[in-house]
């Protein structure tokens, strides 16, 4: 008969076993513990991106809303879609001639740059209605004149942009860049029930290297 070959290990061997358990237990979950970290760091910096976005689509319709109420105000008094958007432009040019300071000023200065820019008496008196109507909750007028010193009429199209505040970020510009929403609204003619339509809604990011990354809707 074959004798059996008996192995035994030492005293140690047990212990030796265990440690190596323990640190391998040990090392798994520091690796879990980094990487539940990096999760949470990167769903940070996620919220922040995304709610900065929010905010720029945010302001841009409220931006939407000053040119909407202008637009409301100006459609009974224009009836051909070239009188209305020549009026337009000249109330879009006039907030951008008003001076800063307080509502009197600047209301004076819009109303000297339609007296000498005005086509006629009757667009400037139509103009001059739009920013009396502007001008009637005062603490708000200084804010529209900003909205529409913005914005520029190309065609029938009114453009402008938005750019957020990098510094309420808690990451770095140079990993996500500035973002600026070019905001674009196509007028509608007097005739149609809406009075203008998203036409460009485009997020931009400028990086640090001056790389741009592009974001459509």
């Amino acid at each position: 008969m074959k004798k059996r070959s008996n192995i035994s290990f030492g005293p140690g061997a047990a212990s030796l076993i265990l440690i190596f358990v323990v640190l391998t237990l040990s090392v798994l979950g520091m690796l879990s513990l980094m990487n539940a970290r990096n999760d949470k760091a990167l769903s940070q910096r996620s919220a922040s991106v995304l709610e900065c976005v929010y905010a720029l689509n945010s302001e841009a319709e409220r931006s939407r809303a000053v040119l909407d109420e202008v637009l409301w105000t100006l459609r009974p008094y224009c009836d051909q879609k070239d009188e209305y958007l020549d009026t337009l432009n000249l109330i879009l040019d006039a907030a951008k001639n008003a001076s800063e300071g307080d509502e009197y000023s600047a209301l004076l200065s819009a109303q000297s740059y339609l007296s000498e820019n005005a086509a006629d008496s009757e667009q400037e008196t139509v103009a001059n209605r739009i920013f009396i109507k502007l001008g009637e909750n005062r603490s708000e007028f200084i804010k529209k004149l900003a909205v529409l010193n913005k914005m520029t009429l190309d065609g029938d199209v009114v453009c402008w942009s938005q750019t957020d505040s990098s510094d309420e970020l808690t990451i770095s510009n140079s990993v996500y860049g500035l973002r600026t929403l070019e905001c674009g609204l196509q007028i509608l003619p007097p005739s149609e029930d809406k009075r203008s339509q998203w036409v460009s809604h485009r997020l931009l990011t400028t990086l640090a290297d001056d790389d741009e990354a592009f974001f459509e809707d």
